[in-house]
């Protein structure tokens, strides 16, 4: 029977070279951004309409929400089964909490807020159609009187955005989550010691540390030849560097205002 674990926390925060490295493990494999989640809040919903309540027949639907993992993840043959997803709301974690029947395990990523936002800007500043710069370019037409940089952090960190949500599912699991459920790993760690901070994660997920991973000459992400298609958001969101693993320079990318504004903004570290 497969079992689950499950990684979360904030974009660019290390997601996407961290699944690499996990898929080497011919015991694992890792998806990409999942859809799981929302799978379960469809059918949850489904639970709202006037046809349900009309003939509300609870016990069948649960018995398609208990089983969204496994039929799934049905052709994969790992043993075990990494989702990708933003697992620490509260709604999501609730169907976790659900639907497994077993202590599952939530390795969160995290990174300083002001260098997410520097990759960010990178991004946009190296790909026209990126869909930050499509956004920006609709509100330019309002006479927005920020300057550029600071308008696209501001369009990244807006309520209810993927930032946002992800910093809200981090706070939820630090106040309301037992802590034997998920822990936070740093998007440092992981640049500046692949090694360690491989073995921290089996530890975490209670796994026999693989002994042949490498850290070089590494291949793009994969899942059974599945990769992402990045011209959807308009840039290579999820292209890792494949010669070695180490942290690109954003020097200067922030002007001083702004990495003022996002700094110490890091709550999981001294909670």
């Amino acid at each position: 029977m497969k079992k689950y674990f499950f990684i979360s926390g904030l974009p660019r925060a290390g997601n996407t070279l961290l699944s690499t490295l996990l898929n080497q493990n011919p015991d694992i494999i890792v998806s990409g951004q999942s859809i799981v989640p929302e799978i379960f809040f469809r059918i949850e919903e489904i639970k709202k309409t006037q046809w349900f309540e009309n003939f509300p027949n609870e016990k069948s639907l649960e018995n398609v929400s208990k089983n969204i993992l496994n039929n799934y993840y049905k052709n994969q043959k790992a043993k075990y089964i990494g989702d990708r997803g933003p697992w620490c709301s509260e709604y999501n974690f609730s169907m976790l909490k659900k639907y497994l029947n077993y202590e599952f395990k939530i390795i969160v990523l995290v990174r300083d807020i002001k260098e997410i936002l520097s990759s960010f800007i990178k991004l946009a500043k190296e790909n026209e159609n990126f869909f930050v710069n499509k956004i920006y370019n609709k509100r330019i037409v309002t006479d927005c009187w920020r300057d550029e940089i600071e308008e696209k952090c501001n369009i990244l960190m807006e309520k209810n955005g993927f930032i946002d949500t992800s910093l809200a599912g981090i706070k939820h699991l630090i106040n309301n989550v037992d802590g034997k459920y998920y822990q936070f790993f740093e998007y440092d760690d992981l640049i500046r010691s692949p090694i360690n901070f491989l073995k921290h994660i089996y530890n975490f997920i209670e796994l026999p540390m693989y002994k042949n991973h490498k850290f070089t000459e590494l291949e793009q992400f994969s899942m059974n030849n599945l990769r992402y298609n990045d011209l959807v958001f308009g840039a290579p969101l999820h292209t890792i560097k494949t010669k070695k693993i180490f942290k690109q320079k954003s020097k200067n990318i922030l002007p001083d205002k702004l990495i003022k504004r996002y700094s110490d903004m890091e709550f999981w570290r001294t909670r």
